[in-house]
């Protein structure tokens, strides 16, 4: 008598699953009763081979490990119709909605569903800070959507922002701003987004909680956010091999470290995997120590890997629960260095320009505005490009034929491209913000 799938050992059915894309599990669990059950194994769906950007806001600290299997599925389900959608030729846009800040929009980065911080150019080399509060529920007839700057932050001589909650689903957020003289500086705020109730704002009126002030005698240049610790990308571009190194501070207790890489002939690209243990100590400083307080550690302190390549510039990816495209087990504390081809590559029409542009953060999908410089027209773009070179990419025209866009592309300033909710956020020239929901 042949053995079913469904006879299987437990151990060895769920081997199985956990190996699958969360595409095949669905398809297998479908194919009978016995299966079926395995759809409500929370173990699976925390373990399962899968690397779409998920919407974790229904989680309570923003890690897959919090949902139930239910929960789940109902996200990956969501992450899966979205994904179909972005690799059609014609994706489907679900609606359209718009916001009015009062000055145009230099960038813009969500947080979460509700919230959206933006900045935009005061005067000459002044930029300031906006938080906004959404209520994307309320819109009128236009489509216009209820929202009330509830916040303003006016850094000195700022250059660009990242901002995060703190805990996913939390009330802390963290913006860290770029920019003093030469952009020797980096400002870290701590925000509480929910705020104090009054009699007169039942929604609560956010306050600054903290703030810090880090300077040093190299340039920043990148940052990111994750939880509490903020890291930094330095080089010294004084030093004769513009080194580069990476500042981890934690706005909980103040502690920073600094991570020094090898210096080679080639600049890098680097993904953090591990933060040294130095960065988690549970003994608080009275200040952020000064440039020669910090203590170094090499990438011997992290797991990390890394490629040279021909570009000067550095990308972190320090996220609490990064996407992996391969098991656990392949990352080790060895260190390789090789030469690094383009990730993405397709071509494009003469005499034609790409900006603004915005990749995902995984970068597989991205948008961008063209702009034909002969007929001068402006386009806006859609780009998915595959993890593996099975799948060719796609780079086709963002707007379905059979609809209007309420505004023209070429008034486009600013783009920022949501992943895992499917919104793209649009700025344009008079200061309007557009939200385009695929």
């Amino acid at each position: 008598m042949p053995l079913t799938l469904s006879a299987l050992p437990d151990d060895i059915l769920l081997q199985i699953c956990i190996n699958l894309n969360p595409n095949g599990f669905l398809s297998l669990v479908q194919t009978c009763r016995v299966l079926h059950a395995l759809v409500l194994s929370d173990y699976i769906w925390h373990h399962i081979n899968q690397d779409l950007p998920l919407d974790l806001s229904s989680s309570r600290d923003g890690r897959l490990m919090s949902l139930r299997a239910p929960q789940i599925q109902a996200v990956v389900v969501r992450a899966l119709r979205l994904d179909a959608n972005w690799r059609r030729e014609v994706s489907k846009i679900s609606c359209i909605s718009k916001m009015h800040p009062p000055n145009m929009v230099v960038d813009m980065q969500p947080l979460g569903l509700n919230w959206l911080v933006t900045s935009y150019q005061v005067r000459s080399a002044i930029v300031n800070i906006s938080i906004w509060r959404l209520d994307t529920n309320a819109k009128d007839s236009s489509g216009t959507i209820s929202s009330s700057c509830v916040a303003n932050i006016e850094p000195e001589n700022a250059f660009s922002f990242e901002a995060a909650f703190e805990e996913e689903g939390g009330d802390t957020a963290i913006i860290s701003v770029i920019g003093g003289i030469d952009d020797s500086q980096l400002t870290i705020y701590q925000l509480n987004l929910r705020g104090r109730e009054t009699n007169e704002n039942t929604l609560g009126t956010p306050y600054l909680m903290n703030s810090w002030k880090i300077e040093r005698k190299s340039v920043f240049y990148y940052a990111q956010i994750s939880g509490s610790i903020v890291a930094a990308a330095i080089v010294n571009i004084l030093d004769i091999s513009c080194r580069h190194q990476i500042l981890l501070f934690n706005t909980g207790t103040n502690v920073s470290v600094m991570i020094n890489w090898p210096i080679l002939s080639e600049q890098i690209k680097v993904h953090v995997r591990e933060l040294p243990s130095k960065i988690f100590s549970s003994t608080a400083l009275p200040r952020p120590p000064t440039e020669e307080e910090t203590p170094s550690e090499d990438w011997a302190a992290a797991i990390v890997d890394y490629e040279t390549t021909r570009i000067r510039n550095v990308e972190m990816q320090i996220s609490s629960e990064p996407i992996y495209l391969s098991s656990l087990n392949s990352f080790t504390r060895n260190l390789t260095f090789d030469e690094c081809q383009p990730t993405h590559r397709f071509s494009t029409p003469p005499n034609v320009t790409l900006d603004p542009t915005c990749l995902g953060k995984t970068g597989l999908r991205g948008v961008w505005l063209s702009h034909q410089w002969n007929s001068d027209e402006y386009r806006l773009m859609k780009g998915y490009f595959p993890a593996t070179g099975n799948t060719p990419s796609l780079v086709v025209p963002l707007q379905p034929p059979e609809l209007a866009l309420p505004f023209e592309p070429h008034t486009c300033r600013s783009l920022y491209f949501e992943e895992a909710t499917g919104r793209l956020f649009v700025g344009v020239h008079t200061g309007d913000i557009y939200i385009l929901q695929f």
